[in-house]
């Protein structure tokens, strides 16, 4: 049997790195709007974003046992 254990960790870790890149963006964004309805909501999207890719990479390195 083939031992894909390393590649799935290596696919949690990348898939981890792209959902912290797209939460900076999204607190960039928020930062620098002076909007604040559209501050508001970028901040608020960065949270759901950082909070489902978490419960998303938690699951998957469980699941996988990595």
């Amino acid at each position: 049997m083939l031992n894909f254990k390393d590649e799935f960790e290596l696919c949690i870790d990348a898939y981890e790195v792209s959902i912290r890149a797209a939460t900076d963006l999204q607190l960039t964004i928020a930062r620098v709007v002076a909007n604040e309805p559209v501050r508001s909501f970028a901040a608020t999207c960065a949270d759901l974003t950082r909070d489902i890719g978490a419960t998303q990479v938690s699951s998957a390195r469980w699941i996988l046992d990595v």
